[in-house]
């Protein structure tokens, strides 16, 4: 027997709280979600407890000549490590003291949403690049997040890219361990409700599992 596909915007409010485990992990989770090649990283800024992590995966991604420039982005102001910086700034100070050349960091500090860092990385991208030499973009984030964040990619950024995901490597993240991370858990929780409402509000495609 063919087993039925569900679409995430047609579940009701009752049927996302009941979603199990295994489902909650084909909504969220990629199924590749690193090792590919692109132009272009782009690192999304975060929150204290997830910040190194992404800006670890960027470097990583450069180091093993994966991507040639890397965009740290994120506007808001974070503390982290006893230090208060905007987001990007974060992610610069680790690339930088990690061996990257600043000639190929492109800043994006004015970003406030994910979608946000797509439309300034986009403008940030093309004035000091110009996508006419881009051709190809690694969107590196959590585990958690990068799904909805290549949705997004695919949505605000020129449609002529090709678009990798590139997810962090954060104890706790992987598929079956989430649940027993008190903060895993909540954002597993909080992507869904935020992929549905964007779905519905037209601004990513729908996800079937």
């Amino acid at each position: 027997m063919t087993e039925k596909i569900m679409k995430l915007s047609e579940l009701s409010d009752d049927k996302i709280n009941s979603l199990s485990n295994a489902d909650k992990e084909k909504i969220v989770y990629m199924n590749k979600d690193g090792g590919f090649t692109a132009d272009v990283g782009i690192i999304l800024g975060g929150s204290e407890e997830v910040i190194l992590a992404r800006a670890e995966a960027g470097l990583k991604a450069y180091k093993e000549g994966r991507v040639k420039y890397l965009v740290p982005t994120g506007h808001p102001d974070l503390t982290c490590n006893g230090e208060t910086l905007p987001e990007y700034m974060h992610i610069k100070k680790y690339l930088l003291l990690n061996g990257v050349p600043e000639s190929v960091i492109i800043d994006e500090p004015e970003a406030l949403t994910t979608q946000e860092n797509m439309i300034y990385a986009a403008l940030r991208i093309q004035r000091v690049i110009n996508f006419e030499n881009v051709k190809s973009v690694m969107i590196i984030t959590s585990k958690s997040h990068v799904k909805r964040s290549v949705a997004l990619a695919e949505e605000f950024l020129p449609k002529h890219l090709k678009i990798y995901p590139e997810s962090t490597a954060m104890e706790g993240e992987e598929r079956g361990k989430w649940q027993n991370y008190p903060y895993f858990s909540g954002r597993m929780d909080a992507e869904i409700w935020l992929m549905k409402r964007l779905i519905v509000t037209g601004q990513m495609k729908d996800i079937e599992y």
